[in-house]
């Protein structure tokens, strides 16, 4: 009975997990994922994008501009803009190739130009390059919707560059807390003509003005851009130093700006005291308090209640 028991459950094991068709690939890969680039008026500008096939089956692809800007929100995804004209940098963009079949594990390189005009003003102007299957992938492969390069282009020339620290502090605002890991948040506004990328450092400084921990900010390739018109980006920094205790301060400084950079600075003072501590300090208090009432007793004359 056990054997026949032992045989059903490894043919519905088989049944469940053998036979069922594994997603062979992610189905598409892009990059760059991000172009962030300068021209002059009347430039073209010309850049590789890349497509790769992870899949074991031929792919066809179709290509689509638009332009984008970003939120609602503070973590920069990009949302169609609805910008159509002589400033829409979607019609600036034009493919080398606009549809493309790619084989199996095959890498293609598709060509980008970026005809600026004569009239372009200085500013920044924002695309996406988009490529979709133009059937449904084979059964077995992972089905994906549309992915793309984000595309940041600054038209050189005098620009207002002015950006603020919107907000500097805790997730909830509190500024004492019990234990770390603590995520200290940066919120910075743009409040210019043309998009930023502010970039530094967070520092935590303990009661004696000592750094104890420093992170960089918005560092890397993938550092994040704010557009212009009142957009705000949001920065996390986590800072975990295991066991602590005391008054510590988070330092902020940025700089921003591509001919003159400017500098963001801001500090968020905060204490740390875990309730073990707390515990201690006020038992350590009744003690220095019962022994001083006992010393104090102890100082003062006994007076003498025989009688006489």
């Amino acid at each position: 009975m056990q054997r026949f028991i032992l045989r059903i459950a490894a043919v519905i094991f088989l049944a469940v997990f053998a036979v069922q068709p594994a997603d062979r690939a992610s189905a598409l890969t892009i990059g760059p994922v991000k172009f962030m680039l300068e021209a002059n008026a009347d430039q073209t500008l010309q850049e590789k994008i890349f497509l790769f096939n992870e899949t074991d089956e031929q792919l066809h692809l179709t290509s689509r501009m638009q332009n984008v800007t970003f939120g609602p929100g503070e973590r920069g995804v990009p949302i169609p803009a609805g910008i159509a004209g002589d400033f829409s940098l979607a019609e600036w963009i034009t493919l080398s190739e606009e549809s493309v079949s790619i084989d199996p594990q095959e890498k293609k390189e598709i060509t980008m130009l970026i005809d600026v005009p004569a009239y372009a003003y200085p500013s920044g102007y924002y695309a996406q390059v988009l490529w979709s299957p133009t059937q449904s992938p084979t059964p077995g492969i992972q089905a994906f919707g549309e992915v793309g390069s984000l595309v940041l282009l600054r038209v050189r020339g005098p620009v207002q560059e002015d950006a603020a620290v919107a907000y500097f502090g805790s997730e909830d605002g509190r500024t004492r807390f019990e234990k770390v890991p603590l995520t200290v948040i940066a919120k910075i506004q743009n409040n210019g003509s043309s998009h930023i990328i502010p970039r530094g450092t967070m520092k935590i400084n303990d009661a004696q003005g000592r750094t104890v921990a420093q992170y960089e900010v918005n560092a890397g390739k993938e550092a994040s851009a704010i557009l212009p018109g009142g957009d705000i980006r949001r920065f996390d920094t986590v800072w975990d130093a295991g066991f602590t205790f005391g008054d510590y301060t988070a330092v902020l400084d940025l700089t921003y700006g591509e001919e003159n950079a400017k500098k963001l600075h801001a500090e968020f003072a905060f204490r740390v005291m875990p309730i073990p501590i707390v515990v201690m300090w006020v038992f350590i208090a009744v003690i220095l308090i019962i022994v001083c009432i006992l010393l104090i007793k102890n100082a003062l004359p006994i007076k003498d209640t025989k009688r006489v």
